[in-house]
């Protein structure tokens, strides 16, 4: 599905899909409209924010395990 028509389905802007698509910015209203519109749970659009780590259980790459 295009921006565009996506867009039109959501009732969101072609600017705010592109947004959202490029992780800028996305709220849980506009997220539940994809969602709706794309017929999907809204779960399968929130990508949980991880903690960039290698590994070595949540340490950081400074860090070593003791």
């Amino acid at each position: 599905m295009s921006q565009d028509h996506l867009a039109r389905a959501t009732g969101l802007t072609s600017r705010t899909i592109g947004r959202i698509e490029r992780d800028e910015s996305s709220s849980r209203g506009s997220l539940a409209l994809i969602a709706m519109a794309l017929d999907v749970p809204v779960t399968l659009l929130h990508a949980p924010e991880v903690a960039k780590t290698s590994n070595t259980g949540g340490l950081s790459d400074g860090e070593a395990a003791a």
